[in-house]
C-alpha cells in the first residue's frame, strides 16, 4: 500500500502559496509547537512548548506592565507597572510600581512604590471636632500603618470640608477603637483646630501628586539603563530617571522611618524620639510611598527627613525627572566697608583697638627696627587680635579711632602669637616689628593701638556671585541668578589732577555670601553639594569659590535643627578662587529637556530623545506696565553739609524695555515676551541723574496656566560710555568754548575731521563746575574740534594795557571825518604824544628815548593787539589792530576789516557834529604763552550756549568784565488799550496822551471790541502831515476818517518810519498770513484791516516786554516763569521798498539770510540760546541771557488795498518778523525786576521817573542793546578741586535685541514651597497702604502667612499691599487677605496670587553720586572694568512662540563618564548644537536604539543609521569615509526600502539584529547587517497583510498594540497583536472584545514557526531565558513542564500539514499514523452491561469492547481531516509497532454536508436537487434534468450550471 509521509524539517508555516504547492517540509498552520528547537534531543520533531511559571506576585490583579528592561551586567530585570486598585476593609489604595527581579538569586524587590491615592469609607463613629478624622484599620492587628496614607497627603471628602483641601499632619492608631486617627494641618503651629465632621457615608480621599504616572494605555518603549540608573519616557509626561539602589533603599519598611519607636504608631511622629534617620530600607514591601534617599556625607546613604529628623521626605516627581531643578533665587551679599567683626562665644563684638600705656619700642636703649622680635606686649584693655594681624600705633592718643589711619602710624607690628583660650585678652601677645619711625624715641610712651584696616577686597573689580546644586547622582543644576556686584563705592572724589574717580574704587572689606541653602521645600534634598561661584564683569569665565557640603559646619551649611531660619553663610576672606567652571555652563540658562518624548536611547554616553515636544503655548499677550521710582539722597535734597554719597541707580538718558519670561516648575523658560511695547518701555530723564532710580514692573495680563514663576528681563542697547572730569574752560576764537581734560582721558573721545563726523563723540554735561549740583538739562554737545596741544588762541595771555579818553581840553582821539572811528571806517587817529605817554617804556628820562611798550609791539607783530572804544559806560566791540603809522604828531591806527554798527553810539548822527563826549579807547594784548596748566592736557571745542554758561563758564568780576561783541539800536513800537473794550460813541471827543498823535484802529461796525492805537508817534510836523493835517487834539479820532483814509494813513506811517529793529508791541494787519480767519493765503483778498482777526501777539499779551508764563506762547518747555522774562523783538522793512512778494514764500521773511544780509550777525545772536545782552542805558548794566526763542513770520503791518501806491504786500515796509525771547539775568529775574523787586531798568517803562532809569525807547528814540561776552584777563580762572563732569554719549547697538535677567524667579503662587522665594527671612516689610511706622522684617513663613519680627503696631486692612525689600534692593508685594488688629499679632495672611502685584527690580547699571555723576566703571578710567547689564541673557523670537512637536528631531544631553565622575545627562544646552533633524517627509521618529556604535532611528516610513560621535564625508561616487569629529550625531543614512513603524512597542533586538512591525505596509521586518528584510514574506505575507491592516470601521479589526519580544532561548522573534474582534461591528468603544495573536519567527527556520496562546504585556530575554509579563507580574517561559500552560491557563498544541503528493491524482486515504509521543485517549465511560436501543428497537451494548481507553490520557489527535473532495474523521490513535495509527472514516452524509456532485448519473446528468420525506426512514429523491446541451453557461450567461431544458 502506498504511503505518503511528512516530516517538518523546514519548521515553518506557509500560509501564502496554494495548498497543492506547499513544500513537504513545511506546514500550513501551527499553534504552540516547536520543531527546530527542543527541550531535549528531539530537534526536528513537532513538540508542544513548555508553559511558563509566575516569578513574582507583588502587584494587585488587574495591574499592567507598561515597560521592562534587562540589565545583563547584574542579571536583573526591571519592569514598570500601572497598578490596579486594591481594597481591604473599606480602604482602597492606588499605586504604581517599579520592580526588580534578581535572576541569579530569584528574588524580587520593590524599586519604587508610588502611592498616589487612598480612599477610605469613614467609620460610623468618626464624627469629631478635634482636628482629626478616622480611617478604619486594614488588618485585624495593626502594628504599623499599612493604609498607604502618609504625612503631607492632601485630604478631600464627600463631606463638609472638600472645598479647601487639608494636609495630613500626623497619623496615630487609636488602640481603643482599632482605627487610625488622621491629624490635619489645621493644628500646626498652635493654630485653631478645625471642626471636621465625617459620617459613615463619607468617602475620604487622601491624595498626592502622581510621580510615576503609569497607564496601561501608554506603553513605555523608551527605556534604558546606565550605571545603575533607569531612564524612561512615556510620551505623556516628563522624561524620568531613578537611581535604582537609592530608590530601593527608600522603599518598603513597616513605618515611615526605620528605627521608629513603637510609641510612634500610637503617638505619631512627635513621639518618635528614638529614630535613626541613617537607616534605609530594602524594597521588601509596598506599604509606603518611596522615600528620598541621599547622602549628607557624600558616601553613606540615608533616608532624608525634615530638619528635626522625624518626618520622612517622600519622593515627588521633581526628584526623578531627567531635568533637575536649579536655584530660583540669587545668593545675597552682606557687604561692609569695615573688616569683619570679631565676636566672643556669646556673640558679643570684641574690640580691635585699645590704649597701650608706658611702653617703649626699644631694647637696651636702642630703638627697634623692622624685623626685630618677637617681643611680648600686653594692652590696657581686652582685645581680639589674631596671628598675622598687623597693628598700627601712634603716640597721638588724642586721635579718634576712626581718624587714625595707616598714613599716621608711627609703628607697625605683626602679631606672631596669642594667649591660649577664647578671645578677648589683654595679653600677653607676641609681635615682630614691621616698621618704626626713627623719631619716636626709646623712652616709654602711651600709644593708641588699632588693627590696621585690611586691603579692600576686589578693589578694581565688579564680582558677582551665584551658586549651583550638585545632586547625588552627579548632575549639576543650572546656575542661580547672579547676585548684585560685590562693590561698595566710596564718596565722590573726582578731580582732574587725579585723573580718576576715587569714589569708584571698591571699599569692600567684609563680604559674606548668604541664602544659598534654601529651605528644604524649595530645594531637592538629594542635593549633596553647593558650589559658590564667582564671575567678574570683564571676563566670561566662572570659577568656584567654595564647595559647601552638608558635613560643613554651621553657618556654611546651616544647622536647621537649631537655627531654623539659617540659610547658609560663607565668608569671603580673599580673592583666591578654585577651579574654572566649563565655559558652556554660562550658555545654559536652563536645560532644554523635552517636555515629553516618544523615543529614547543612550548612545555615545549621552541621553538622546526623539520625536519630542518642546516649548509651551502662550495664550494671552503679556502686558507689562513699567515705570521709574526715584528717591533723593541728602545732597540732592539740599541737606546742609551733605556729601556726594553714592548709591545704586538706573542710568539716566537711557531707554529701557522690560520683558517677561515665564518658567515652568523645572526652570524651562520662554523667550522674552514684551507684549505692549509702549507700556513696557520707560525712559529715565536727564534730571533723574541726581536721584537713585529703580525700575518697577507690573503684569497687567493673565499668566499662562502651565507657568510656575516668571522673571523680568531688561534691554538697554547702549554701548560703553565714559565720564570725564574737566580741568578748565577757555573762550574759543569763534565764540565757542575749549574744555581741557587730562591727557589720560584722551581715548575716551573720538573725532573725525573729514567725512565721518557722525562718529564724533557727543558730550553730555552732568555736573556743574565748582559745585556739587547736577545739570538736569541733558543737553548734548558734539565735539567740534579736538587738539592734543593747547590751541594758539587760548594760549594768548590777555592783558589790559591802558585807556585814553577825550576831554574838552585834550582831544586824544582825533574828531575829524578822517580820524574818528565812524561806522564802516578802517582806521582812526590818536595824538602820538598822548599815546606814548600811556603806552611806552623808557631807557632814560628823556622823551626822545621813549619807545612803544614791548608788549604792544610784540602783540601787534603777532596780530594780538586789540582796541575798543567807550563813552561813559557804553563799550564797543574789540577790533584787531593791524598796524600803526606815525605822521608827525599823530599816530594812525589801522584795524583788520571795518568798524561795525556797534560803534555808532560814539557819533549817533554819523557826523563829527554828533560825536558824544568822553570818547575813549582801550588797548589789550593777547600774547601766546605756554602755561603749566596746558601740560598733560588735551582740548575739546564745543558749542558755547546758555547751558554751558549757566553751569561751567563762571566769572568772578563785575560789570567791567564784559566785552561788547555787537550792538543794535532798538525802537519801541506799541499800542494802547482804551475804553475797557466798550464800543466808541459817535463824535466822542478823545484826548490822546499829551504830546502825541494817535490813530485809532477799530474793528468797525460798532461791535464790542478792544480798541487799539497805531504805533505811538512824536508830535512833529511830519507826523501831523501823515494824518492829513488834523489838529491836535483829534475830535472823534480815526473815526473821523473815511475807511480808505484810515488804511492810507496807516500805510504812510509805516513807510515813513522806515526799517529797523524795535521792541514789538505794535499790531499787525494780520498776525499770520497763513492763519487768518478770513481772506486767502497772504490776505491778498483783504480789503479792510477789520477783515482779519488781530490776535496772538496782542490779545495774549506776548508783546513788548511781558511776563511768563503767557497764554498760547511756546517757551520751548523751559519752565521759566516770572516778571519781564519775555521780550518781543521785531524787524520791519524786510527786503527794502521794492521787494517782490513771490507768493509769500518763506524766504521773503528770511532776515539775515536771503533778505537784509547786513543783519545776519544780529539774527545769529538772537537765535543762539545763551547769548547775553544788556541795555546800554541801564545804569546797573544788568546782563540778560537768552534761554530760548521762537519767531513769527509772514506778518503784515497794514492793509495792502490802499490808495498810497506803496506796493501793497510787496513793499518792505509792510513786512515784519518778530522774535520772542525768553530771558533771565544771572539771578534768575527778568527785565525791570532785578532781585524780584520790580525796580530795575525797563526800556519800555513810562511810569517811572525817566531820570532814574536812563533813555526810554519809543518810535523815534531808540535804545542800544549790546551783545556782550565776558572779558577774562589772564590768571582769573583757577583750577578747581570740584570740576564739572562730562559724559560721552554711547553709540547704540542697532538691531541688538538682547535682554538681561533683572530679577530672580518670582513665584506665581504663594505657598509652602515658594514663600521664602518671594520674601526671604530678614527682608524688610512695610505696609505701602498705611505705614507700619516701625522697621519690621520677615522672621518666619507658614504657607501664605508671614511672621514679622515684632507685633504690628498699626491696623492692617484687607487689600493692603505689603512690600518686602530684599538685601539687593528688589521689592516684591503681596495683598493682605485677612485684616489684622493693631498690636495684637506679628502675623499677616496673604492672598496667594502674586502675578498682578508691582515688582521693584533690583537691577541697576550705575552708581549715582547725587551730583549728576553716574559712574559704572572702576575709577572711571578708560578701558577699566565696567558694570554690564547682567550675566544671563535672552532674546525675543521672530516667530510666534508655541508648543512644538519635533517629530523628526532628536536632541541629546551632555556626556556621562563614570570614570571621571562627569554626569551631564540632565544638561541639554540649547546654545550648543544638540539637535539633529531627519527628513520630515519620512514621518516622525518612533524608536531609537543603538547598534554597534551607531544610533538607529526608526521613523514611520524609513529607517536611518545615524553616526554617533563621528561624521562622514562623501566622495564623488557617493561612497563615504568616516572622519573623527566631535559631532555627537553625525550623518544620517537611510537604509534601502521604505519601511518604518507606527508601533515602537514591536521593536525587539537580538545582538545586531532588530525586528519591527510596519503596520502601515502590513509587513514584519528585520534589520540586520544586510539591511532591511520583510520577514513577513516568509510564508506569511497574506496573513500579515490581512491582520495588520487598519480597518475603516468603528472598531472592527482596529489594532491597539503590536508588541514585539525576542526569546533568546529559542531564537524566536514573537509578534503579539492585540486587535478588536471580527464579530463586534458597532460595539461600544468602552467594551471592546479583543482578539489576540502571538506568532513566532525563527532565524534558524527562516520562517514563522507557530502561533502561541499567550499574549504578554511586555517581554524580554536575559541569560538565555525568556520572560514575559501578565497582570503586571513576571513570568518565566519554558519553565513549566505542563506544556502549553500559560499564565495559569491550559492551552493545546496543533499543527496543520498538507499531504499533497501528486496533487493531480485522486487518492483514497485509508489510515493515518504518526511517529511520536502519546496520543490522546478518551476514557471509556461504559461497562459491558450498558445498553442502548438501536434504530430497529434492539438493545445494543454501549461498551466499545476495547480496553486501551480505560483511563484518559492527553496527547496528539486529529482534529480535522479535509481533502478537496471530502472530510473525514479519525478516531483516537492506537499504538502499534511503535507508531500511532487509526482508520480514516468519511464524515457521515447529512443534508448539512451533502455534496450534489457525488451523485452523478452516468449519461443522464447531474443531480440538481435533493430532498427528504422527513420521516424516520429517510427516502432521498433526486430530481435530474435532461442534459440537452453540453455547453456550461449560467443563467446570466456567466457560466453557472448546465443549460438543461428537459426533465
Amino acid at each position: 500500500m502506498a504511503e505518503i509521509k511528512r516530516t517538518f524539517s523546514a519548521s515553518k508555516m506557509n500560509k501564502d502559496i496554494d495548498e497543492r504547492l506547499v513544500p513537504p517540509a513545511e506546514y500550513r498552520d501551527a499553534l504552540n509547537v516547536q520543531v527546530n528547537t527542543s527541550e531535549g534531543s528531539n530537534v526536528g520533531t513537532v513538540q508542544p512548548i513548555l508553559g511558563n511559571t509566575v516569578i513574582s506576585t507583588h502587584v494587585p490583579t488587574g495591574s499592567f506592565c507598561v515597560g521592562s528592561i534587562a540589565n545583563t551586567k547584574t542579571d536583573k530585570i526591571y519592569w514598570l507597572v500601572a497598578g490596579a486598585s486594591s481594597t481591604t476593609n473599606n480602604v482602597t489604595t492606588y499605586k504604581d510600581y517599579i520592580l526588580e527581579h534578581d535572576v541569579q538569586n530569584n528574588k524580587t524587590k520593590y524599586v519604587f512604590v508610588d502611592i498616589y491615592k487612598v480612599e477610605a469609607t469613614a467609620p460610623a463613629t468618626s464624627a469629631i471636632t478635634n482636628g482629626w478624622i478616622y480611617v478604619p484599620e486594614v488588618s485585624n492587628i495593626e502594628t504599623y500603618n499599612n493604609t498607604g496614607i502618609r504625612i503631607d497627603m492632601k485630604i478631600q471628602s464627600t463631606g463638609s470640608f472638600q472645598t479647601n483641601p487639608l494636609l495630613v499632619h500626623d497619623i496615630r492608631f487609636d488602640t481603643g477603637n482599632n482605627r487610625w486617627k488622621i491629624y490635619t494641618d489645621t493644628v500646626l503651629n498652635g493654630g485653631t483646630k478645625a471642626d471636621i465632621a465625617t459620617s459613615s457615608s463619607d468617602v475620604i480621599t487622601f491624595y498626592s501628586e502622581r510621580v510615576l504616572n503609569f497607564n496601561s494605555t501608554r506603553l513605555i518603549t523608551g527605556l534604558n539603563m546606565l550605571d545603575g540608573m533607569l531612564f524612561w519616557t512615556d510620551n505623556f509626561s516628563e522624561p524620568k530617571k531613578i537611581n535604582i539602589d537609592r530608590s530601593i533603599k527608600g522603599t518598603g519598611g513597616d513605618n515611615y522611618l526605620k528605627g521608629v519607636s513603637a510609641a510612634a504608631v500610637t503617638g505619631g511622629f512627635a513621639s518618635a524620639v528614638t529614630i535613626n534617620t541613617h537607616q534605609t530600607f530594602n524594597g521588601g514591601n509596598d506599604n509606603w510611598h518611596t522615600r528620598l534617599v541621599s547622602s549628607n556625607d557624600g558616601f553613606t546613604l540615608e533616608t532624608m527627613t525634615d530638619r528635626l529628623g522625624k518626618k520622612a521626605v517622600w519622593i515627588e516627581e521633581e526628584n526623578i525627572t531627567t531635568i533637575r531643578k536649579g536655584p530660583h533665587t540669587p545668593p545675597y551679599l552682606k557687604m561692609s566697608r569695615t573688616d569683619i567683626q570679631r565676636v566672643d562665644n556669646n556673640g558679643n563684638v570684641n574690640a580691635t583697638d585699645t590704649l597701650l600705656s608706658n611702653y617703649a619700642f626699644s631694647n637696651n636703649g636702642i630703638l627697634l627696627s623692622g624685623g626685630d622680635g618677637p617681643f611680648s606686649i600686653t594692652f590696657n584693655n581686652n582685645v581680639d587680635f589674631k596671628i598675622g594681624d598687623v597693628l598700627i600705633l601712634t603716640t597721638d592718643t588724642s586721635l579718634s579711632v576712626n581718624a587714625f589711619s595707616s598714613d599716621l602710624a608711627e609703628v607697625r607690628i605683626s602679631i606672631t602669637n596669642v594667649p591660649p583660650g577664647t578671645a578677648p585678652f589683654t595679653g600677653p601677645y607676641s609681635y615682630v616689628v614691621l616698621s618704626i619711625d626713627s623719631n619716636i624715641g626709646v623712652a616709654q610712651q602711651n600709644f593708641l593701638v588699632k588693627l590696621e584696616k585690611t586691603k579692600a577686597l576686589f578693589e578694581y573689580k565688579f564680582p558677582r556671585f551665584a551658586y549651583r546644586y550638585k545632586y547625588k547622582d552627579g548632575e549639576y543644576s543650572t546656575f542661580s541668578p547672579f547676585s548684585e556686584p560685590a562693590f561698595l563705592p566710596g564718596d565722590y572724589d573726582y578731580a582732574s589732577k587725579k585723573g580718576h574717580n576715587l569714589g569708584m574704587k571698591n571699599q569692600l572689606r567684609s563680604l559674606k555670601i548668604t541664602d544659598y541653602v534654601v529651605e528644604n521645600a524649595a530645594k531637592g534634598q538629594d542635593v549633596v553639594e553647593i558650589d559658590i561661584l564667582i564671575k567678574h564683569e570683564d571676563s566670561p569665565n566662572i570659577y568656584t569659590v567654595k564647595t559647601i557640603k552638608p558635613t560643613d559646619t554651621h553657618p556654611e551649611w546651616p544647622d536647621l535643627a537649631n537655627y531654623s531660619s539659617a540659610r547658609g553663610e560663607y565668608t569671603i576672606e580673599s580673592e583666591l578662587i578654585h577651579a574654572a567652571v566649563p565655559s558652556n555652563q554660562l550658555l545654559r540658562p536652563w536645560d532644554n529637556v523635552p517636555l515629553k518624548a516618544k523615543a529614547q536611547d543612550i548612545t555615545a554616553n549621552r541621553l538622546i530623545y526623539g520625536n519630542y515636544v518642546q516649548n509651551y503655548n502662550i495664550i494671552d499677550t503679556p502686558v507689562i506696565d513699567v515705570s521709574i521710582e526715584s528717591s533723593l539722597g541728602d545732597l540732592a535734597n539740599g541737606v546742609v553739609n551733605s556729601v556726594p554719597t553714592p548709591s545704586k541707580s538706573v542710568k539716566s538718558l537711557r531707554t529701557y524695555q522690560v520683558g517677561v519670561v515665564y518658567r515652568d516648575k523645572y526652570g524651562r523658560e520662554t523667550p522674552v515676551l514684551t507684549g505692549d511695547s509702549v507700556k513696557s518701555v520707560v525712559e529715565v530723564e536727564p534730571n533723574q541723574a541726581k536721584a537713585f532710580n529703580k525700575i518697577t514692573a507690573k503684569m497687567d495680563s493673565v499668566p499662562p496656566s502651565w507657568a510656575d514663576s516668571y522673571k523680568f528681563f531688561i534691554k538697554e542697547t547702549s554701548n560703553e560710555y565714559y565720564s570725564l572730569a574737566m580741568d578748565r574752560w577757555y573762550d574759543a576764537e569763534d565764540g565757542n568754548i575749549w574744555i581741557s581734560f587730562p591727557s589720560s582721558e584722551r581715548n575716551k573721545i573720538n573725532i573725525h575731521k573729514t567725512d565721518r563726523e557722525t562718529d564724533n563723540t557727543i558730550l553730555i554735561l552732568k555736573k556743574q563746575h565748582t559745585t556739587d549740583l547736577s545739570v538736569d538739562t541733558g543737553v548734548k554737545y558734539k565735539v567740534i574740534d579736538i587738539e592734543n596741544e593747547a590751541p594758539e588762541f587760548i594760549k594768548r595771555n590777555t592783558k589790559k594795557l591802558g585807556r585814553l579818553t577825550n576831554t574838552t581840553v585834550n582831544q586824544v582821539i582825533q574828531q575829524s571825518s578822517a580820524g574818528f572811528p565812524f561806522e564802516d571806517g578802517e582806521s582812526f587817529i590818536v595824538d602820538e604824544e598822548e599815546f606814548l605817554n600811556e603806552f611806552m617804556t623808557a631807557s632814560t628820562n628823556t622823551l626822545g628815548d621813549r619807545v612803544i611798550d614791548t608788549n604792544i609791539r610784540e602783540a601787534m607783530h603777532n596780530g594780538f593787539l586789540f582796541v575798543k572804544f567807550f563813552s561813559g559806560v557804553v563799550d564797543s566791540a574789540y577790533y584787531k589792530v593791524s598796524n600803526m603809522t606815525a605822521d608827525g604828531s599823530i599816530l594812525r591806527i589801522n584795524i583788520d576789516g571795518r568798524f561795525g554798527s556797534d560803534i555808532t553810539f560814539l557819533a549817533p548822527g554819523g557826523t563829527t557834529a554828533s560825536i558824544v563826549g568822553g570818547v575813549g579807547m582801550q588797548l589789550t594784548t593777547q600774547i601766546p604763552e605756554d602755561k603749566a596748566e596746558f601740560d598733560g592736557r588735551f582740548f575739546v571745542k564745543i558749542l558755547n550756549d546758555i547751558n554751558l554758561r549757566d553751569n561751567v563758564v563762571s566769572y568772578s568780576g563785575g560789570i567791567n568784565d564784559w566785552t561788547v561783541i555787537s550792538a543794535l539800536q532798538s525802537y519801541y513800537l506799541h499800542y494802547e488799550t482804551i475804553d475797557g473794550g466798550s464800543a466808541p460813541v459817535a463824535n466822542q471827543t478823545h484826548d490822546p496822551t499829551p504830546g502825541t498823535t494817535e490813530l485809532i484802529n477799530d474793528k468797525g461796525n460798532g461791535a464790542t471790541a478792544t480798541y487799539r492805537f497805531l504805533p505811538k508817534m512824536a508830535n512833529t510836523a511830519s507826523n501831523l502831515n501823515i494824518v492829513k493835517g488834523f489838529n491836535n487834539p483829534l475830535v472823534g479820532g480815526i473815526l473821523g476818517l473815511a475807511q480808505d483814509d484810515r488804511k492810507e494813513a496807516v500805510a504812510q506811517w509805516w513807510v515813513a518810519w522806515g526799517y529797523g529793529w524795535f521792541i514789538d508791541s505794535a499790531i499787525t494787519a494780520n498776525e499770520d498770513a497763513d492763519g487768518g480767519t478770513s481772506g486767502g493765503t497772504g490776505s491778498q483778498n483783504m480789503t479792510n484791516i477789520n477783515d482779519q482777526a488781530v490776535y496772538s501777539d496782542i490779545t495774549d499779551g506776548t508783546h513788548g516786554i511781558f511776563d511768563l508764563p503767557a497764554a498760547n506762547f511756546d517757551d520751548g518747555n523751559t519752565g521759566i516763569t516770572g516778571i519781564g522774562k519775555g521780550l518781543a523783538l521785531g524787524f520791519s522793512g524786510i527786503g527794502g521798498a521794492e521787494n517782490t512778494y513771490q507768493d509769500n514764500k518763506p524766504e521773503d521773511f528770511n532776515v539775515g539770510g536771503t533778505q537784509n544780509t547786513n543783519q545776519a550777525s544780529v539774527v545769529k545772536l538772537i537765535e543762539t540760546i545763551g547769548t547775553q545782552f544788556r541795555f546800554s542805558d541801564d545804569p546797573e548794566k544788568i546782563v540778560y541771557t537768552v534761554k530760548n526763542f521762537s519767531f513769527l513770520e509772514n506778518r503784515y503791518n497794514y492793509d495792502s488795498n490802499n490808495s498810497t501806491g506803496l506796493g501793497a504786500f510787496e513793499h518792505g515796509a509792510n513786512k515784519r518778523k518778530t522774535w520772542k525771547l525768553v530771558v533771565e539775568d544771572a539771578n534768575g529775574f527778568g527785565i525791570g525786576n532785578a532781585n524780584g523787586l520790580g525796580v530795575s531798568y525797563n526800556p519800555t517803562n513810562f511810569t517811572n521817573d525817566n531820570g532814574d532809569w536812563g533813555t526810554i525807547a519809543s518810535s523815534s528814540s531808540p535804545v542800544r542793546i549790546e551783545f556782550v561776552t565776558p572779558f577774562l584777563e589772564d590768571g582769573q580762572q583757577e583750577a578747581t578741586q570740584n570740576p564739572a563732569v562730562w559724559e560721552t554719549e554711547p553709540k547704540e547697538d542697532v538691531g541688538l535685541d538682547i535682554y538681561y535677567e533683572a530679577t530672580s524667579a518670582i513665584p506665581l503662587d504663594l505657598n509652602l514651597k515658594t514663600n521664602e522665594q518671594f520674601a526671604k527671612y530678614g527682608s524688610a516689610a512695610e505696609n505701602e497702604t498705611t505705614s507700619f511706622g516701625v522697621a519690621l522684617t520677615v522672621k518666619a513663613w507658614s504657607d501664605q502667612t508671614v511672621t514679622l519680627s515684632a507685633q504690628i503696631p498699626t491696623a492692617v486692612a484687607v487689600g493692603d499691599i505689603i512690600a518686602f525689600t530684599a538685601p539687593d534692593g528688589g521689592v516684591t508685594r503681596l495683598e493682605v487677605k485677612t485684616a489684622v488688629t493693631a498690636s495684637t499679632t506679628s502675623k499677616i495672611e496673604f492672598v496667594n496670587e502674586t502675578h498682578s502685584k508691582k515688582v521693584t527690580l533690583p537691577y541697576f547699571n550705575c552708581y549715582s553720586f547725587q551730583n549728576g555723576v553716574e559712574s559704572n566703571r572702576i575709577r572711571d578710567d578708560y578701558n577699566e572694568t565696567y558694570l554690564k547689564n547682567g550675566v544671563k541673557a535672552s532674546t525675543v523670537l521672530a516667530k510666534h512662540y508655541e508648543e512644538e512637536r519635533r517629530g523628526a528631531g532628536m536632541i541629546h544631553s551632555g556626556i556621562y563618564n563614570s570614570t571621571s565622575g562627569v554626569n551631564e545627562l540632565n544638561q541639554f544646552r540649547q546654545a550648543e548644537p544638540i539637535t539633529k533633524d531627519l527628513n520630515p517627509r519620512h514621518g516622525s521618529i518612533q524608536s531609537l536604539f543603538n547598534r554597534d556604535t551607531d544610533l538607529i532611528a526608526l521613523t514611520q516610513d524609513k529607517c536611518f543609521k545615524v553616526l554617533a560621535n563621528k561624521d562622514a564625508l562623501f566622495n564623488a561616487d557617493g561612497s563615504s569615509q568616516l572622519i573623527s569629529k566631535s559631532k555627537v550625531l553625525g550623518q544620517a543614512t537611510p537604509f534601502a526600502g521604505n519601511f518604518g513603524t507606527i508601533n515602537p512597542e514591536s521593536v525587539a533586538q537580538d545582538n545586531y539584529r532588530a525586528y519591527f512591525v510596519d503596520r502601515t505596509r502590513g509587513k514584519v521586518c528585520r534589520l540586520s547587517k544586510d539591511g532591511i528584510t520583510p520577514i513577513s514574506s516568509a510564508g506569511m505575507h497574506d496573513w500579515f497583510a490581512d491582520n495588520l491592516k487598519v480597518s475603516t470601521s468603528t472598531l472592527k479589526n482596529s489594532i491597539e498594540t503590536v508588541f514585539g519580544s525576542f526569546d533568546s532561548k529559542k531564537g524566536l522573534y514573537n509578534v503579539s497583536i492585540k486587535k478588536l474582534g471580527e464579530s463586534i461591528e458597532g460595539s461600544p468603544a468602552e467594551s471592546p472584545a479583543y482578539v489576540n495573536y502571538t506568532l513566532s519567527y525563527s532565524e534558524m527556520a527562516k520562517g514563522w514557526v507557530s502561533f502561541k496562546s499567550f499574549y504578554p504585556e511586555t517581554g524580554l530575554s536575559i541569560n538565555n531565558d525568556f520572560y514575559t509579563f501578565n497582570d503586571g507580574e513576571l513570568w518565566k517561559h519554558h519553565s513549566n513542564e505542563t506544556r502549553n500552560n500559560f499564565y495559569g491557563v491550559q492551552y493545546y498544541s496543533d499543527i496543520t500539514t498538507i499531504l499533497n503528493d501528486q496533487p493531480g491524482s485522486i487518492k483514497s486515504f485509508n489510515t493515518i499514523n504518526y511517529e511520536g509521543s502519546q496520543a490522546k485517549i478518551t476514557q471509556q465511560k461504559f461497562e459491558a452491561t450498558d445498553t442502548i436501543a438501536d434504530a430497529a428497537g434492539n438493545n445494543v451494548s454501549k461498551f466499545d469492547g476495547k480496553y486501551y481507553n480505560l483511563n484518559a490520557k492527553t496527547g496528539w489527535y486529529v482534529d480535522t481531516f479535509e481533502t478537496n473532495e471530502q472530510s473525514a474523521t479519525i478516531h483516537e490513535f492506537v499504538e502499534k509497532e511503535g507508531k500511532w495509527f487509526n482508520t480514516i472514516r468519511g464524515v457521515a452524509t447529512t443534508l448539512d454536508n451533502l455534496d450534489q456532485q457525488e451523485f452523478s448519473v452516468q449519461g443522464i446528468g447531474v443531480p440538481s436537487a435533493v430532498s427528504s420525506s422527513g420521516t424516520t426512514n429517510d427516502v432521498y429523491k433526486f430530481k435530474v434534468t435532461n442534459n440537452v446541451s453540453t455547453t456550461y453557461v449560467g443563467a446570466d450567461g456567466s457560466g453557472d450550471k448546465w443549460d438543461a431544458t428537459a426533465d
